[in-house]
Order: C-alpha cells, then structure tokens, then sequence
C-alpha cells in the first residue's frame, strides 16, 4: 500500500509479532509499527501516537483483548481491532465481536489478514468521511435554526425540514405538524397551478427563481410571501421565505402618496414651483405657475 500506516500490536511474544509483520510486509504493506504488552502502555500509545490498525492477541499476562478493547472504547477513538490468538474458541470469538472488534483470526491462520487490515481500513475511511458529513450537516442544519429567514426543504410534493422561522412564518409551532406534509396545503389553488405550470419549469431549467406568493397561515389567513427557490443537485428543493405583506403594504401607501402629492401639485389653483438651492435653477413648476409666467412647463 503507498501510504505508510502505522500498525499497533498487543502482543507479549515477539515472534508471534515479528509473524504478524512478516505477513503483511509481504502482502505489499507500508508501515511502520509499535508492540505494547500491558495496559499502561496501550493507554499511552493511544493518548501518545495515532494508529490505524490495532492487532491484539487475545491471551497475554495480566491481560486480554477484552481489556484492551475497552480501553480502546473508552478513548473514543475509532480504530480497527483485530484480534489474532491461538487458542480463542468459537464463543469467546462471538463475544469479542460482540463487543466490537471487527475481525478475528487464528495464529496458524493469518491467510487472511491482508485482506482483513485493508477491508478495515476501507471501511474506517468510510465512516471518518460520514462522521465528517454529519458534523458539517449538524453546523449547516444549526445555521438554518438559527437564520431569521423561513427555510424549508422539500422532497418531490412532501416537506423533508423546516426551521422554526419557517414555521412560525406559517402559523406552526412543532416541525411534525410539516414534515411528510404536502406543501400544496400552504396556497391556494391558483397558485399552486401557477407553481407547477410556470414556475417549476422555470426552475428545471435555471435551478433557482425568486418571486413572490400569495400563501395561507394555518389559521386560514394569506400573506404575501417572498420566496426564493434552488433546485439541488439531488433534487432537494430548497425554499427560503418571508412575509413581504407589510413592505408591500409600505410601498403602496407611498406610491398612493405620491400620487396624490402630484396630482395636488399639478392641479393647484396658484403657481407652485421647486428649485435647486445652490444653483437657483427650476427644477419643475406647476401649469399654473407657468401660465403666470407666459412659459411652457419645458421651458
């Protein structure tokens, strides 16, 4: 193998180790290796040095696998054990699985043990990488807890997860009153229609959209809901919203303002005007205002 490894044998006979090594330094392994023979020493290698692969024998003087074995649990770590003995029966074998070591073999038959170190190392790698996966999908999964914003994931028609905001955002309080839910129950029917006849397809095609909906509190009453979709690469839909009800509200009062101000500018019985401060210069003037001045409103 083209990675050194480093091996460590719990072993209180030297030639039984040196066998061991033997057999996979012929089988193409690259590694270096220690050998305790107690339990002080295996607590110091392990709080001491990193290993790859523990081979224990199951009978040494004053100790045992078993013992080692806990001793291995008890430092949370995860590494392959693989006990090795020469007189191990059947049921202490079981047990030794049991327990949680991964393999076990005879000492006149260590046929197998390359295969046994790599299929442990394989599968030591795999669950370092899902142990990996899980602590960034625990920080991911606390960030959207904590985001202001609702986020739900959906799967095909059904809610996966949804945040508190997201939640609340709805009139909900616990995540089952959602989750395996349809999100169909949160819009009415024309929007739902409108979602699958213009926006999905939208959304297979750019994999994200971002607009608005009309959608419906648990209590029966709507709100206008910003909302931005993504379309995952496994086909989980990611929907990040918020109610805009009172923004769009805003907006429509000071455009109703604006309005209302331009109509009484334009239609005010006396000249009105407005000029630039510093320079002096018209910046607009009413109809009336012009017509005293014999001008034009361009002018």
């Amino acid at each position: 193998m083209g990675d050194s490894l480093r091996i460590l044998l719990i072993e209180d006979s030297e030639d039984d180790a040196f066998f061991v090594v033997r057999k996979l330094r012929r089988s193409n392994f690259n590694f270096a290796w220690e050998r305790v023979e107690t339990e002080e020493s295996l607590q110091t290698m392990l709080a001491n040095s990193s290993w790859d692969v523990i081979i224990a024998d199951y009978h040494l003087p004053g100790f045992d696998a078993p013992t080692a074995l806990e001793i291995l649990k008890e430092s949370q770590l995860d590494i392959p054990f693989i006990v090795v003995s020469g007189t191990i029966g059947e049921g202490s074998a079981v047990e030794m699985m049991k327990a949680g070591a991964h393999d076990y073999l005879m000492k006149d038959n260590l046929t197998r043990l390359p295969e046994a170190v790599r299929r442990e190392l394989r599968e030591a790698r795999i669950r370092a990488e899902r142990k990996q996966a899980e602590v960034a999908m625990r920080r991911q999964l606390a960030a959207i807890e904590a985001a202001i914003n609702g986020i739900g994931i959906v799967q095909g028609d059904t809610y996966l997860y949804a945040n508190q905001a997201h939640l609340e955002l709805f009139g909900y309080k616990q995540s089952e009153e959602l989750t395996n839910k349809s999100w169909k129950l949160l819009y009415p029917p024309e929007e739902v229609e409108r979602f699958e006849q213009e926006v999905f397809p939208l959304l297979e095609q750019d994999r994200a959209w971002r607009g608005e909906a009309m959608a419906i509190r648990k209590d029966g009453s709507t709100f206008i809901q910003g909302l931005s979709l993504t379309l995952a690469d496994d086909n989980l839909l990611i929907c990040v919203s918020r109610d805009i009800s009172e923004g769009k509200r805003t907006k429509a009062a000071l455009q109703k303002s604006e309005a209302t101000n331009r109509a009484i500018f334009e239609q005010a019985g006396v000249g009105i005007n407005q000029m630039d401060g510093v320079t002096g210069k018209f910046i607009r003037a009413n109809r009336c205002f012009c017509e005293l001045l014999g001008y034009t409103e361009a002018e």
